[in-house]
């Protein structure tokens, strides 16, 4: 048996025109969800801290901002699978960050950053685990207070099932999302000019 099984591969080496393929497909896959979801934010997603003078930055520390707390929320028609995205839009790279950018410093440096974190979670279904995902929904981890909401991760209510944690349906969920921004020292952010606090974030929702 091992004999013959050699002299097939061998055969199958010498002549690899008869492994090869005429044609390729393409599988297109999908769900049509028989419910709806909408997510909302409080004031309309905008924090303004007006003017800051340079003055009042510190020489080589960070100087905090005001925190600001929006209350976010997903309605959703009936019971749906679904998770949460944090997106940058001034963020170019596609891996989780843990900072979001507060804009730039002649398209270059970053003139600060802001942390994003989440309290006060409810939600319809009293049993389920608030958690996030960092490697896009592969595996699913408790949320626990104090800590942020990287860029590029996932949000959602689940379960655990076999000792591993998994998405859940809900109808119904509302947060507190707290924004803590902070600028840069005078050692980075040059004096003399205007720079625009230019901090900008999606959350998109996501079926699963």
């Amino acid at each position: 048996m091992n004999t013959s099984l050699a002299l097939l591969a061998g055969a199958l080496l010498a002549s690899p025109w008869v492994l090869a393929a005429s044609s390729v497909d393409l599988a297109v896959t999908g769900a049509i969800t028989p419910s709806a979801c909408a997510p909302s934010i409080s004031s309309g997603g905008v924090v303004d801290y007006g003017k800051i003078s340079w003055h009042d930055l510190k020489p080589w520390q960070m100087t905090l901002l005001p925190k600001s707390t929006f209350r976010m929320a997903v309605s959703c028609e009936g019971s749906s699978l679904f998770a949460l995205e944090a997106l940058d839009n001034r963020l170019p790279s596609q891996s989780p960050s843990a900072f979001f950018v507060l804009g730039y410093i002649n398209g270059s440096k970053w003139v600060g950053q802001y942390l994003l974190s989440v309290e006060n979670v409810v939600t319809d279904d009293p049993t389920a685990i608030f958690m996030y995902s960092d490697d896009w929904g592969q595996d699913w981890h408790p949320y626990l207070p104090n800590w942020g909401w990287s860029a590029r991760a996932l949000i959602a209510m689940g379960k655990s099932s076999q000792g591993q944690l998994a998405p859940t349906p809900i109808k119904d969920l509302s947060m507190d999302l707290v924004v803590e921004p902070f600028l840069f020292g005078k050692d980075i952010v040059p004096g003399g000019e205007t720079i625009p606090l230019d901090g900008s974030a999606t959350f998109e929702l996501r079926y699963l």
